[in-house]
């Protein structure tokens, strides 16, 4: 090999080597602007969810991350109003778990879930019972007289 063709081949080596280090460098900022929208994702996530424990924060991402979630609606209704929530939930959460995740306690700061009765489907349900995908969640208003 003459001394011509070893310059040469060294500057294709710079010359890759650079190349390599724009796209390092490029792979770089999206990796960054990517822990950037991860970052912002979780932090809406942790406000939409601020009511959980941690520990029940951390269970919710883990079924989220295991595709484990199941859609079920939360429902309230009051004359001439109705209020739907589609939601997913974790699988094994409860009609109690469905009704805080859906938000619809920040909407109407009336319902007080431990006084009033639920249900699914009209069927009245305990809080702790299981939601199953499909549900439809209902918080029941009291009863009262008229006229």
């Amino acid at each position: 090999m003459t001394i011509k063709n070893l310059i040469n081949e060294m500057h294709e080596i710079k010359r890759k080597r650079q190349q390599l280090l724009e796209q390092a460098e490029e792979l770089k900022l999206r990796q960054d602007e990517m822990e950037a929208n991860i970052k912002t994702m979780l932090d809406e996530i942790n406000e939409e969810y601020e009511f959980l424990s941690e520990e029940e924060f951390q269970m919710l991402l883990s079924d989220m991350a295991n595709n484990s979630m199941l859609n079920v609606e939360v429902v309230y209704a009051l004359p001439g109003q109705q209020t739907i929530k589609e939601i997913q939930v974790p699988r094994g959460a409860s009609i109690e778990d469905s009704i805080k995740l859906s938000g619809i306690l920040n909407d109407y700061p009336e319902i007080d879930i431990n006084r009033q009765k639920v249900g699914v489907y009209g069927t009245v349900k305990a809080l702790a019972d299981t939601v199953h995908a499909g549900d439809r969640v209902e918080i029941y208003r009291p009863v009262t007289k008229t006229g």
